[in-house]
């Protein structure tokens, strides 16, 4: 399953590359002014690379080197997934920055790539001057029905533009709370998810107290009733 996983991984990088290769090629000569704030940047003075990218997804899956002392090697190969902690009164933890990538924010219970067949019921829908668009919403995947489901303003607008093959749920559990998230990935994320589970790590290090905030862990984080399906 490792090597299954090597496999996938490298074959997603070098498809994502040639596309983004074969983009960049053909806007050569009539490049869109937001281009240029994803230009990586060299720090002559420090000597160190800012990279930048632009992103249509708030979820990503990086490669990890876990160590396992059960190991031959002592090491495992594993996926760590991060996630965008939207500002205002939509972050996913109030006890990180708003406006990046975070990890830590309890343990991936349960992970799942949503199919054709399972549904998105729209509860409550939410603005966002800066985000745009956001929903409360409840899920049916197979005979399993999940509510308080916060639908992220990138799976909204995926949602709204028909783009519905990467919903990627998650819900997170610490402490006695839980959260529910529908985000939107991308192709590689998506393949670890629903191709390589095992490999994902469950929880991260280090790892946040979600109780330490004043103003509590987020508001889409509940009281657990039942996890686990």
């Amino acid at each position: 399953m490792k090597y299954k996983f090597h496999i996938i991984v490298l074959c997603m990088l070098c498809w994502i590359s040639t596309i983004s290769c074969t983009k960049k090629s053909a806007n050569n000569y009539n490049e869109p002014d937001w281009m240029s704030n994803t230009y990586p940047e060299y720090d002559q003075e420090r000597q160190v690379i800012y990279f930048k990218e632009q992103l249509r997804q708030d979820i990503k899956g990086d490669i990890a080197v876990p160590l396992n002392i059960n190991s031959p090697n002592h090491f495992d190969y594993a996926c760590q997934f991060s996630f965008f902690n939207y500002g205002e009164d939509i972050r996913l933890f109030n006890g990180c920055n708003d406006d990046c990538f975070i990890t830590g924010i309890g343990t991936i219970n349960f992970a799942y790539v949503l199919k054709s067949e399972d549904n998105i019921e729209m509860v409550s829908k939410s603005h966002s001057e800066k985000y745009g668009d956001w929903a409360l919403v409840n899920l049916t995947i197979g005979k399993t029905f999940v509510k308080d489901v916060f639908m992220t303003p990138l799976s909204m607008k995926a949602y709204k533009d028909g783009d519905d093959d990467s919903f990627i749920f998650l819900q997170f559990i610490a402490s006695n709370k839980h959260m529910n998230v529908l985000f939107y990935g991308g192709p590689r994320e998506c393949i670890i998810v629903g191709n390589c589970p095992n490999v994902i790590l469950p929880r991260s290090e280090p790892s946040y107290n979600i109780d330490t905030p004043k103003s509590g862990p987020g508001q889409f984080w509940h009281l657990n009733e039942k996890v686990g399906y």
